[in-house]
């Protein structure tokens, strides 16, 4: 009898064993399919903002070429920013608007920032180092793992983002929005840690790099994805 009750204890032991281990190899797998969900969306977001900031650069060339806007009649303006900054006086209201069907005709942005309430920014007051300010597009606030998949596939050989050291403060504060003018604002030519194109002179990281994820050093220290999206 002590036998058998023996016995017994012994096979729910091992039943339990069994079911432990079965419970365990579930557990993991179902962490590392959480880690390869976040894996994927973030690659997927990474590859729509830069799908998008193409189609951006796109919008403003058929602006230029097919509707006859100059560089400075370009307009942001939307009622749906639920504020008037980008607003001015460009040759058409309509044909001139990146965003309206009868210009450039682009989908208006969704918040793609880890920041809530962080708007996209349009600005025409910085440059890379070259001399010439250029028509930029911010997205300020995404995380460090977008910002490093977006450099990753961008093919630009970086392990971490390069870091501004004081030139860009707060890139995002809308100080520089376009209102059709290229004045203002500051450059990129602090920007260290990281190879740049001997192209430039005087020698910057990000000179003619047109897109491209950067952190402020000072500010709120935000990832930021940028985008020429006209070039002067």
């Amino acid at each position: 009898m002590k036998q058998a009750q023996s016995g017994n204890v012994l096979f729910l032991i091992l039943i339990a064993v069994v079911l432990f281990a079965a419970l365990s190899y579930a557990v993991t797998q179902s962490s590392r399919g959480g880690g390869n969900a976040n894996n994927e969306t973030t690659l997927i977001n990474s590859s729509t903002l830069i799908q998008y900031a193409g189609q951006m650069e796109q919008a403003i060339q058929r602006l230029r070429l097919i509707n006859g806007c100059s560089e400075t009649d370009i307009t942001f303006h939307d009622a749906r920013w639920g504020h008037t900054h980008y607003q001015h006086t460009p040759a058409s209201d309509d044909e001139c608007n990146v965003f309206h069907a009868d210009g450039g005709g682009v989908p208006f942005p969704t918040d793609a920032s880890d920041v809530a309430g962080l708007p996209w920014e349009f600005e025409g007051g910085n440059d890379l180092g070259n001399g010439t300010n250029e028509l930029m597009m911010y997205i300020p606030g995404i995380s460090l793992s977008m910002c490093n998949t977006i450099n990753d596939k961008l093919g630009l050989g970086w392990t971490s983002p390069p870091i501004d050291n004081g030139s860009i403060v707060d890139a995002a504060d809308g100080s520089t929005r376009f209102v059709g003018s290229y004045v203002g604002g500051t450059n990129f030519d602090s920007l260290t840690g990281h190879p740049s194109d001997n192209d430039c002179s005087p020698v910057q990281p990000l000179c003619d790099i047109s897109t491209a994820c950067f952190q402020e050093e000072e500010g709120s220290q935000y990832y930021i994805l940028y985008h020429i999206i006209l070039h002067r």
